[in-house]
């Protein structure tokens, strides 16, 4: 809470996913918990900042452009693990036209457990929940 912002900022949950708050305002949803975490912090680390050279009209429009961003990046996120679950529900249901044209059951499983492997890996890299 500072002159600029007299209203608390908090986060919190909702559904599964994350929001920020000014007061009673939610300003920011779809977040993960750590970047609803982060906002606040960030927020917090400002408070009693009065130097007069630091412009807070830049760094609020920086900071709801980040949160933008972030809101993107999640939902791009969201988009890329749903094209990959309908990838493989895809190869589960042609499963039998693959078996036509030679592919053993083994040889399906191996593919899918790969794909599922690599996925995983990729999504842990990111840091994806």
């Amino acid at each position: 809470m500072t002159q600029h912002t007299p209203d608390t900022w908090s986060y919190g949950e909702d559904n599964d996913s994350w929001y920020v708050s000014v007061g009673d305002t939610q300003i920011a949803y779809g977040l993960s918990e750590e970047n609803a975490c982060h906002i606040v912090a960030c927020v917090d680390a400002c408070a009693g900042i009065v130097n007069q050279d630091i412009k807070i009209p830049k760094l609020q429009e920086a900071l709801i452009e980040a949160v933008e961003q972030l809101q993107k990046a999640e939902q791009h996120n969201a988009e890329l693990m749903a094209s990959c679950e309908s990838f493989r529900d895809s190869v589960l249901h042609q499963r039998w036209n693959l078996e036509d044209n030679g592919m053993t059951s083994d040889q399906i499983n191996d593919v899918l457990n790969l794909f599922d492997t690599l996925v995983g890996d990729e999504i842990a890299k990111a840091g994806v929940k």
